[in-house]
């Protein structure tokens, strides 16, 4: 029996990097895994790892989006335990020679993001 046996987990940023790697860990300790992110595609891939898990497309700079996610997890699962807010995004440019609609972005996904699934959640 896993540490989070019972548990229904929703995990953003579930299509690459750390995001991945939590959802198969969250599956690994016995949790159920609902793995949110912009690229269903790969998704698909890493939810082939995930077993019992589930995915959907979903953008968290959407308030809306957010709490469409949170409603189709525990219409899918029957409940919700724990919220993982992993997605984030960037890139590594000179600070002179990025764009104010560059950190909007950044902002957005990284601060709001969590925020706003934190609020829906």
């Amino acid at each position: 029996m896993g540490q989070l046996s019972g548990k229904v987990a929703l995990v953003t940023g579930a299509s690459a990097g750390l995001g991945a790697a939590t959802a198969r860990l969250f599956a690994e300790r016995g949790a159920q895994v609902f793995g949110i992110a912009r690229d269903a595609e790969r998704m698909a891939e890493v939810f082939a790892d995930v077993p019992g898990g589930t995915f959907a497309s979903v953008d968290i700079t959407s308030p809306q989006a957010c709490a469409d996610a949170v409603a189709d997890c525990v219409a899918h699962f029957g409940r919700l335990d724990v919220l993982a807010n992993v997605a984030g995004w960037g890139k590594t440019v000179p600070f002179v020679d990025t764009e104010y609609d560059f950190w909007e972005k950044v902002v957005d996904l990284n601060l709001y993001g969590p925020i706003k699934m934190c609020k829906a959640f």
